[in-house]
């Protein structure tokens, strides 16, 4: 038989590649529409969640396979009941020695120095802040001479009290 009318066979062509386009797409969107499937209970809202879903079951199914190939190429290495016992012992609980023990850090050592202020001997304290703050000889010496006299009682009430001592520069 010999086909004249290639107008009829282009058109039923078409025909045919609309339909088969809507079934592929059928299978993917279920039949109630505006949701689509990936394996046979879960229903999922979009296309995104459907694959996502498809690609774990996939990696889980891959995950299996390797664990059983790897048991497989075991037994044949060490026989059956070798890998059975180490699996018996994987699975056992462990005795009172744990896997892990645990890391016993020391505690970081106490710095007991932290109110310890030694001045440098080679500075004048109360000259360096007298010739700071004031303007005329007179006030540089009467910021000199409250200096001195602050650092006098703040030495002897601190060490009526048993608390921190200024050493002075000389010892």
């Amino acid at each position: 038989m010999e086909i004249r009318n290639y107008k009829k066979l282009a058109a039923l062509t078409f025909v045919l590649a609309f339909l088969s386009a809507g079934v592929a797409n059928a299978q993917i969107q279920a039949a109630g529409g505006g949701y689509y499937r990936a394996g046979y209970p879960t229903v999922y809202g979009s296309f995104g969640q459907a694959s996502a879903a498809q690609s774990r079951m996939y990696d889980q199914v891959k995950v299996q396979t390797r664990r059983m190939t790897e048991r497989d190429a075991q037994i044949k290495k060490w026989g059956l009941a070798a890998v059975e016992k180490a699996e018996r012992e994987a699975a056992a609980p462990k005795g009172s020695v744990p896997s892990n023990p645990p890391i016993v850090v020391p505690p970081p050592p106490i710095v007991r120095n932290h109110g310890v202020f030694r001045p440098d001997p080679t500075i004048d304290t109360g000259k360096a802040l007298a010739d700071a703050l004031g303007d005329t000889p007179e006030e540089k010496a009467l910021i000199k001479q409250i200096y001195a006299a602050t650092k006098t009682a703040y030495e002897k009430g601190s060490g009526a009290k048993g608390v921190g001592k200024i050493i002075s520069p000389a010892g």
